[in-house]
């Protein structure tokens, strides 16, 4: 037996929130029908009396009312309640199953309506044997059976989206043959001045090639960004220089000597050794410096 839920909040007094959750499990009965369903109140199941007032529409907002019945002093045990249907009620139905059931517990707004028709037990009531045959246990045992089933169902699109996680953290944003995203991964066991075979390229290969194990396949001399980025995650305070690209030909300003070097375009794309051009090199403390193309440096790779 499926088991149709209905959440109101309201503010009462200006106390804050109170939330009543009434569940409609239908209206099993053939001559004495009842409307039956949970209570809470505060999130709490309600144990005591309460009065309750069960309307039919024939519209889910505004049409016509076409019965009432009132239960005052209704016994709530555990949040379990049953509510007898008048007279007019149960003809009502019988003649019309498709009707809007709203609840009003004591004097408090009411719930919003549900569909008759959309609650299990409504649209046969005129086939059901007699309200007795559905015990509180017996309700009590459907309805778990019915949240199992659902947990069942929320723990499957659970597991679906955490494929789908681990899916997209699997896949880094990427270039060709570069990370978007990448991060330092090690420092070349060699070193060299600012001329290499193939310049920017040759570099690449050296990461690829002479760096720690640590480096994948898409290893490359990490850019300013990247060991900014780096050193923003991690702390790298222990690596020492290493050549660093920065793709730009700019004046860089040398605190240790008080002067502005030029750089043009890491040492002409790490193409000259020559001393009167300068490249850029990074520590873990100190960040970028300026230094001559004709001081081999290590290379610090990022993949």
């Amino acid at each position: 037996m499926k088991w149709k839920r209905i959440v109101l909040l309201t503010c009462v007094g200006g106390a804050g929130l109170l939330v009543f959750s009434a569940g409609a499990e239908g209206i099993p009965a053939r001559n004495a029908m009842h409307y039956s369903g949970f209570l809470e109140e505060g999130g709490l199941p309600v144990s005591g009396t309460r009065s309750f007032t069960i309307r039919l529409f024939d519209d889910a907002s505004t049409g016509v009312e076409r019965c009432e019945s009132v239960a005052s002093g209704l016994l709530v045990e555990a949040g379990w309640f049953r509510v007898p249907l008048s007279d007019a009620c149960t003809v009502a139905v019988g003649q019309r199953p498709d009707l809007w059931v709203e609840v009003q517990v004591g004097t408090d707004d009411p719930l919003p309506r549900t569909k008759l028709s959309a609650v299990p037990y409504a649209v046969e009531a005129n086939h059901a044997t007699s309200a007795s045959s559905s015990s509180p246990g017996s309700v009590l045992d459907a309805r778990l059976e019915d949240t199992e089933t659902r947990l069942s169902a929320l723990e499957t699109d659970v597991e679906a989206v955490e494929a789908r996680v681990e899916a997209v953290e699997g896949r880094r944003p990427s270039v060709g043959d570069y990370d978007l995203d990448a991060t330092y991964c090690g420092t070349t066991t060699g070193t060299t001045d600012g001329a290499v075979l193939d310049g920017y390229n040759g570099l690449t290969n050296v990461c690829r090639t002479m760096a720690p194990g640590t480096c994948g396949g898409r290893a490359h001399v990490c850019t300013a960004t990247e060991m900014l980025r780096s050193v923003q995650i991690a702390d790298l305070s222990g690596i020492g220089w290493g050549w660093i690209a920065t793709g730009t030909a700019t004046n860089f300003y040398q605190p240790t000597g008080g002067h502005t070097i030029n750089i043009t375009y890491d040492c002409a794309g790490f193409t000259r050794n020559d001393g009167t051009l300068s490249g850029v090199r990074f520590n873990g403390i100190t960040g970028p410096r300026a230094i001559s193309c004709a001081v081999p440096n290590p290379t610090h790779c990022c993949d």
